[in-house]
């Protein structure tokens, strides 16, 4: 049909296999105006009845349900409330008692997705210099539901999941007290503009760039190692050395890994931390981070500051040294009490005392004041704890309810704490091991047989324990009540101008 006039007589066999330009007045269909009314009534009767059945329906109820739900949020209706044993299997954990635990620690990764990290040491002869010869073996767990992958090396191995790299840091599997020792880096650079799906599901080569691994020489007896982001810039940060501790600071630059700061430290490191948080000061943003180092009697404080105004990065200074005789444990931890407070950047300090003739623990708790520049005694009624058992062998923090919750445990229990800003630690429950000893224990989030639990997902801790020199197992489950799991809203009264 081209530019002529045409009578169609079975309109079904008609077929427009490009664009044609007909207009209205040049057709006539038998009954058309009649049937189009009709169809237009039709159409405009259904999309009334359509709209009016979900205004009544949908958007006006959807408005109190919204309030409801705002309100239950924040009057605090969710509540960790008690510790119940539940059973549990973790294939990558046996219970060989020739070697010795040296930690456990866990990353979550997502709701059910979590990554466990077991150093086990022992002692050997495998060792090139003169010295007690000390050997270390890693295991790196990652568990997403069922799925469970392990690597088990014969090195010591850091694994780090920054925002802009990953990178997994090597020693030396055997090393003698005092020798001299090498860390190996392999570093990948994110395509942070375009990934975005779940590091779950992407391979090391769809990450970004792989550089060439690196290796980092002289290094005496790693103690720990702690990365951070500031300004886009990965830092890596090693605790090295017990005749002459030292922290070195390395920075990420141009695909190599450059010296930023090198400290000496007048006592052996035993734990590193880092807390990265934001602050305006004089008028510009800055980007700050401060990393805890713990020692035998002290905690210092060092900050590095990212300048957005100027891009310009400002190395590490040491800010602030409390005083903590015995330090046994550590936790630094931030957390925003309500919409809208600012953020809370707080660090709990777990020191032994002698009242009374009799050896205790203390926690005391530190917040960091924007205005002074340093941390100063948090504005609690219980800004220092007493615990009879000393000492406090490990604390964790997360905030799995309406408030930001510790575990701490001793040798012989494990308690679970709710803290409460202006208030201080509020005791939940806790578990005692009897006969045994605690020997470590990992924190994180899995799903359980509904059997154990009614929630999807569970904070579980796991617990190692040893008696006569038999290891055995212990799983926690933290119960929580009031918990509100309803998923977001893809349409909103709002969204559609109701």
């Amino acid at each position: 049909l081209i530019n002529r006039e045409e009578t169609i007589s079975t309109p079904s066999s008609v077929k427009f296999t490009n664009v044609v330009d007909i207009t209205n007045n040049d057709i006539y269909i038998e009954g058309f105006p009649e049937k189009s009314d009709q169809v237009i009534d039709i159409l405009e009767s259904f999309t009334q009845d359509l709209l009016t059945y979900y205004q009544t329906n949908v958007a006006l109820p959807l408005r109190p349900i919204l309030e409801e739900i705002y309100v239950a949020n924040r009057v605090g209706s969710c509540r960790a409330q008690y510790l119940e044993k539940i059973s549990y299997e973790t294939p990558w954990y046996n219970e060989q008692s020739s070697y010795t635990i040296i930690s456990l620690d866990t990353i979550q990764l997502s709701k059910d997705c979590y990554s466990v990290k077991l150093t086990r040491g022992y002692e050997s002869d495998a060792c090139e210099s003169e010295g007690e010869c000390t050997c270390k073996e890693t295991r790196v767990a990652r568990t997403t539901g069922d799925s469970v992958k392990i690597y088990d090396f014969t090195e010591s191995i850091y694994t780090f999941n920054l925002e802009t790299v990953t990178v997994t840091a090597t020693t030396q599997g055997c090393t003698s007290q005092g020798a001299s020792s090498n860390l190996r880096l392999e570093t990948v650079l994110k395509d942070t503009a375009s990934l975005h799906v779940d590091l779950g599901g992407t391979s090391a080569e769809s990450l970004g760039s792989i550089l060439s691994p690196s290796t980092i020489d002289n290094l005496e007896d790693i103690r720990d190692i702690v990365m951070w982001d500031i300004g886009n810039r990965p830092c890596l940060a090693i605790a090295n050395g017990r005749t002459t501790p030292q922290l070195t600071v390395y920075e990420l630059q141009g695909g190599s890994w450059v010296l930023n700061t090198m400290i000496d430290m007048d006592a052996e490191i035993s734990r590193m931390s880092t807390v990265v948080f934001r602050k305006t000061e004089n008028e510009e943003n800055l980007e700050v981070v401060h990393l805890y180092i713990s020692k035998n009697d002290t905690l210092e404080v060092y900050e590095w500051t990212y300048n957005e105004n100027t891009a310009t990065l400002a190395s590490g200074t040491l800010i602030q040294t409390v005083m903590t005789p015995g330090l046994s444990a550590m936790q630094a931890f931030q957390f925003k009490p309500s919409e809208t407070s600012q953020n809370m950047i707080v660090i709990a300090v777990a020191y032994e005392i002698e009242m009374n003739l009799i050896l205790s623990s203390v926690i005391d708790f530190y917040e960091y004041s924007v205005t002074d520049g340093e941390y100063i005694f948090v504005n609690d009624d219980k800004r220092h704890t007493f615990f009879v058992e000393s000492p406090i062998t490990k604390m964790e923090a997360r905030k799995i309810s309406d408030y930001m919750n510790l575990v701490i445990s001793t040798q012989k229990k494990i308690q679970l704490y709710n803290f409460l800003p202006n208030y201080g630690l509020d005791f939940v429950s806790e578990y005692e091991a009897g006969a045994s000893d605690l020997v470590d224990w990992a924190w994180f989030q899995d799903a359980v047989p509904r059997t154990d639990s009614e929630d999807k997902i569970s904070s579980i801790i796991f617990l190692i324990k040893e008696s006569q020199e038999t290891r055995t197992t212990e799983t926690l489950r933290i119960g929580v009540d009031g918990k509100i799991s309803i998923p977001d809203l893809v349409y909103k009264p709002n969204d559609l101008g109701f």
